[in-house]
């Protein structure tokens, strides 16, 4: 009897254990990554079903089991549906994979009508909702959003009063129709930093139009609280932050005496990096020349900046007439002359010999291009993706120095790994005119040459070995580029 009870009672502490066990999606990214056909992917996929619990889980798995075999993705769960037809969760599952935008949004509303208790649901209307009226305001249109809308974002916004998704849709629609004070309660019921980020140039915009400098200090206050606590900055450096976003409102504003007397109360502030670029505007706007030169002498004099931080910047073109800006500016560029071979030798020390994992990719015309067909040659591989924001800085100072720079004989590709759709890739590309190759990559790549961030950026030497690499974006890249396959060509 005992031994009975014993057996059921491990029966049910299994299944609890079971239930409770969170899905390991690392784990199972580590699987699929090392397989190469669908039909491992699927046994990996099945292996992990049983681990999926909350829709929190559903949707990771959902998410990494589309970029894998979508067609298959997409057959079990409109079974599932078939199978449960009263489920709110497989209902929602199925209508976030519906690509037909009318449709998707229609299945939210009819879901919010059948299960007025479900939260993602409303989430779902959200983000339609969201993307909508900023298609509509982008394209001149007036939003077009219909009282039934209206209703169930509202009866969202009962249930669940400090949603960040329900509040942002709702600040959208009242910001465009002008109604502030609405637009500004809906922002404050927002805690979520994550939200305030992934829509701070709108929100950042709509401020500097109604000039509510409490309602900045509010939401800084909820981002960089956040950060602080996680550990990302200091008390000291978000303050600093807090004061750059809030010298950005007054600059595009106008309101030059205030910042004057911003800086006049702290005058640590000029020195932040942040916060420096809004003392100098400021000191040009006034037309203190003197006085910019002299603060800019002694940041060079103790290397805090150098003559290619000056060189081009759009902050100091209306200087170009001014005798002792140029004289300041030769004086940058003999100092940053002088330190060349300091530089370059620096550069160079980090020479690797790793064999270059060899790959044959397709360019924007389906043609197959071979890095073993490129042996003999300096080749530059650039590993990024469009939604990079790192990689979007890297590329423009790749393409410049391949137009202005690069010695002959080099190569160049641009390498798209993780992306959703090579389409983003080459819209991109086409419509920056970069001059580098852009190639279709696979994620495998990242594996094979070792790299878990992007851009990362690497030189090949002519004997097919990685002698160079760089990872992230740096000022320092363009210059680098030429030490490295300058001294490549010569070998």
């Amino acid at each position: 009897m005992k031994a009975t009870r014993l057996i059921v009672l491990l029966l049910i502490l299994g299944g609890i254990m079971l239930t409770l066990n969170a899905l390991n999606i690392d784990e199972m990214k580590i699987k699929l990554s090392k397989v190469d056909n669908k039909e491992a992917a699927a046994n990996i996929f099945t292996e992990y079903l049983p681990q999926v619990n909350t829709i929190e889980e559903w949707r990771d798995f959902q998410n990494i089991w589309l970029s894998v075999d979508a067609e298959a993705c997409s057959d079990y769960f409109h079974k599932a549906a078939q199978r449960e037809p009263s489920s709110p969760t497989y209902a929602y599952l199925l209508l976030r994979m519906e690509k037909d935008k009318d449709v998707q949004f229609n299945g939210a509303l009819k879901l919010c009508r059948q299960a007025p208790d479900f939260y993602w649901a409303y989430r779902l209307i959200t983000v339609n909702v969201s993307e909508q009226l900023l298609e509509d305001e982008k394209q001149g249109n007036s939003s077009n959003i219909t009282a039934e809308t209206y209703t169930v974002l509202e009866q969202g916004l009962q249930k669940y009063p400090n949603d960040p998704y329900l509040n942002m849709s709702m600040f959208h629609l009242y910001r465009l129709q002008n109604k502030d004070k609405q637009a500004e309660a809906s922002l404050n019921r927002i805690t979520d930093p994550n939200t305030l980020y992934a829509n701070w140039e709108i929100i950042k915009s709509y401020i500097i139009k109604t000039g509510n400098m409490d309602l900045l200090n509010t939401l800084t206050g909820v981002m960089l609280g956040d950060a602080v606590k996680a550990g990302q900055y200091t008390v000291d450096e978000s303050h600093a932050l807090a004061m750059a976003q809030t010298l950005e409102v007054h600059e595009a504003r106008g309101e030059w005496t205030i910042i004057k007397a911003i800086f006049d109360a702290d005058s640590t502030l000029k020195d932040d990096p942040n916060c420096s670029p809004y003392y100098q505007k400021m000191l040009i706007q006034a037309k203190q020349y003197p006085a910019l030169i002299s603060f800019l002498d002694a940041k060079l004099e103790k290397g805090e900046i150098e003559y290619p931080d000056i060189e081009d910047a759009p902050l100091y073109q209306d200087l170009k007439e001014v005798p002792a800006w140029l004289s300041f500016q030769s004086k940058a560029q003999s100092m940053w002359k002088a330190g060349e071979g300091q530089r370059r030798e620096q550069a160079l020390q980090d020479r690797s010999d790793k064999v270059a994992p060899v790959w044959e990719l397709q360019n924007v015309s389906n043609e197959t291009v071979k890095l073993a067909d490129l042996k003999g040659k300096v080749v530059v591989l650039d590993f990024w993706a469009s939604w990079c924001g790192p990689c979007r800085k890297a590329m423009p100072a790749l393409d410049n120095w391949m137009k202005t720079k690069m010695p002959s004989g080099v190569k160049v590709f641009s390498i798209n790994v993780w992306e959703s759709s090579p389409e983003k890739a080459k819209q991109y590309f086409s419509e920056n005119g970069f001059a580098m190759t852009l190639l279709i990559g696979k994620d495998s790549l990242a594996k094979d040459y070792g790299f878990d961030g992007i851009p990362y950026i690497c030189v090949i030497d002519k004997q097919g070995r990685v002698a160079y690499a760089q990872s992230g974006y740096s000022d320092s890249l363009e210059e680098n580029l030429s030490f490295w396959t300058e001294a490549l060509i010569k070998e």
